[in-house]
């Protein structure tokens, strides 16, 4: 490799090097406002107490019913 080729290279080596830096810094911000967004414990907990709830419901239905099946009317 020439003296000029490898110049060359070492300044494009340069420039995308300060390309990688600029787009971290874009994606450190990014994930820095997207974390200060992000639900906090409590809301967590409310989800569980949703699904707990659907769970009582489904042990609910194998209660018998109330009219044979096959009779709608």
């Amino acid at each position: 490799m020439s003296n000029p080729e490898h110049r060359e290279l070492l300044q494009e080596i340069r420039r995308l090097r300060g390309s990688i830096d600029e787009l971290n810094g874009l994606l450190r911000s990014i994930f820095t406002s997207t974390n200060d967004n992000l639900p906090t414990r409590k809301r967590t907990s409310k989800k569980k107490k949703r699904s707990a709830g659907a769970v009582e419901k489904e042990s609910g239905a194998s209660e018998p019913r109330s009219s044979p099946p096959g009779r709608h009317f």
